[in-house]
């Protein structure tokens, strides 16, 4: 545990946790969700809305801010279940999304349209509020090149209306934001970009430290939260969940590359593939996406 040096009154770190992840579920639910950490978290929500010229937020309220493991979801990665509601009644989840997993878009969609049924199943349908969802990204989601987009239900043909503002996805993408060429270090979402990029470039993320307020806010309180022994434990455990899943994920991945050199040896391939098939079935993976991947008919890949 870090050990705390008192100087004239104020208390300082020592620099035991200084390579810390700031993308760490727990870590990162702490220092922007906890009861004093309000203004790093408003900072960062109206950072995200300034970009699109949305409408700044003055107050928000934290409604649930926990992470929940695998074991509990049943599922590879851990989920951080960050929702708040602003001033103008906005509902807002947010969500880290570490690791590329293959039905990211559908849980997307279901998560948010879930929270909005849920807002008007009493039959308050005239009064719904926007429901929002900010994804922080840190894999490589090829579907346009904007490192901060923005979605709504919108028209495709030629009228190219909006038919709703109920609901809006942001799309904050770390992988696209590295590749740029030069930060906008004027622009408050591209400073919190760089302070999540903490492990890839460490001069920018000790510029903004430096030159934003509420990102500097956050890097204490992440350093402070990492003193707490608890804290430390689940910070540690996400850590190896991660490892565990991307371990897991190369393994499949090399598996079926083996499995594609055998071009003329038909004994024992299709059962290979059916095995990865199973595999990918359980982590969630869509059918369709299956059949691409395996080349196996769907009806062999429903009965698995």
């Amino acid at each position: 545990m870090n050990k705390k040096i008192e100087f004239n009154n104020k208390t300082e770190l020592t620099d035991e946790y200084e390579d810390y992840d700031p993308l760490n579920d727990i870590l990162f639910s702490k220092y922007m969700a906890s009861k004093g950490c309000e203004k790093q978290f408003l900072s960062f929500i109206n950072a995200v809305f300034s970009y699109h010229n949305e409408e700044t937020v003055n107050d928000i309220k934290i409604i649930n801010n926990k992470v929940l493991y695998p074991e509990i979801k049943g599922q590879k990665t851990c989920f951080l279940d960050l929702r708040s509601i602003t001033d103008g009644g906005y509902k807002i989840i947010t969500e880290l999304q570490n690791q590329d997993q293959y039905f990211f878009e559908n849980r997307s969609v279901s998560y948010i349209c879930g929270e909005l049924y849920k807002s008007g199943e009493k039959g308050n349908v005239e009064n719904l509020k926007n429901h929002i969802l900010i994804n922080i990204l840190n894999f490589n989601y090829c579907k346009y090149n904007k490192h901060n987009a923005k979605f709504n239900m919108l028209d495709t043909t030629e009228i190219k209306c909006k038919y709703t503002d109920l609901l809006s996805i942001y799309n904050l993408d770390l992988v696209k934001f590295r590749k740029l060429k030069k930060v906008d270090f004027n622009n408050s979402v591209d400073r919190w970009a760089a302070f999540f990029n903490k492990k890839y470039n460490r001069k920018d993320f000790e510029k903004v430290i430096k030159m934003d307020e509420n990102i500097k806010a956050a890097h204490e309180s992440a350093q402070e939260f990492l003193q707490d022994e608890q804290t430390r434990h689940e910070y540690d455990l996400i850590n190896l969940i991660k490892n565990q899943y991307t371990s897991e994920k190369d393994y499949h991945a090399k598996k079926y590359l083996q499995i594609g050199k055998k071009e003329g040896k038909k004994e024992g391939k299709e059962e290979e593939k059916l095995n990865i098939a199973k595999s990918l079935k359980e982590r969630g993976m869509s059918i369709d996406e299956i059949k691409k991947v395996t080349g196996l008919p769907l009806n062999k890949i429903k009965k698995l």
